[in-house]
């Protein structure tokens, strides 16, 4: 069953564009990953998808509902956590305390009406802390001194746990150490197998076929191709795609 559906999508960067019209669908249950040379039109697509840029023409469909128009801060209430690309920049509020960046996705149910239930905020964090084993002294101090993998599994935590149905993860281990890479690709896993629906961009190929049921290329702001077999794909065959020097059948990209 597609989560999310992509339609015919065209983005423009002033009178460049960007993305030409691409379609494709996530699955219930799927880690899908959109990979291409920097440019090819990935990151564009996830931006779109979030609500961080507009598209020109297309739709995007979640659960049934058009959300092409809707803005990013109103479909964390719809059901679609983001990870972004920069932690410190988009990704986290740096001044703020660990606790406020942890609730900032979950206030809806940490609220009794207008008022925040402080002993409902206190055990969410608490879980948070412990589950995603984010360390920190306190959760008083701002996220910003805590380490960047610490920072990460605090985003990580916090778009987990918002009850989304879709997540999408742009570089979620991007600067983190060994061990927090196989923390946070562990709960993907676990993500994927509670029925969420993910979208992950990432520029580590090891991470995307590791983690991945399909991989969608992007070549020049379309699609080159659509891999079904993962584990089979090898890192040459991918960069005959990226490079634009393989590309699949019309009938194939259809069925994306």
């Amino acid at each position: 069953m597609a989560m999310l559906e992509v339609r015919d999508l065209e983005v423009y960067y002033g009178v460049i564009q960007a993305i030409k019209g691409i379609s494709f669908d996530v699955n219930q249950g799927e880690i899908v990953a959109l990979i291409g040379a920097n440019g090819a039109g990935k990151t564009t697509t996830l931006h779109t998808i979030t609500g961080l840029i507009s598209a020109k023409t297309g739709k995007i469909v979640y659960e049934g509902t058009d959300i092409t128009r809707v803005p990013g801060y109103k479909l964390v209430g719809m059901g679609i956590a983001h990870v972004p690309e920069d932690r410190n920049l988009n990704g986290s509020a740096p001044e703020m305390s660990v606790r406020d960046n942890l609730i900032a996705a979950s206030l809806d149910k940490l609220s009794k009406g207008t008022i925040l239930d402080r002993k409902a905020i206190e055990d969410y964090c608490e879980a948070c802390v412990e589950d995603f084993r984010v360390k920190t002294s306190s959760l008083d101090i701002s996220i910003k001194s805590l380490s960047g993998g610490n920072i990460q599994k605090a985003i990580v935590a916090r778009e987990f746990t918002a009850g989304a149905d879709i997540i999408i993860l742009n570089q979620p281990t991007r600067g983190v150490d060994v061990g927090a890479m196989e923390f946070i690709h562990k709960k993907i896993l676990e993500m994927r197998d509670e029925k969420k629906s993910l979208i992950l961009v990432s520029a580590d190929l090891a991470e995307l076929k590791a983690l991945s049921d399909r991989i969608i290329v992007f070549h020049q702001g379309t699609i080159a191709g659509v891999l079904d077999d993962v584990p089979n794909t090898t890192e040459e065959e991918l960069g005959l795609y990226m490079l634009g020097l393989k590309s699949d059948s019309e009938e194939k990209l259809k069925e994306a």
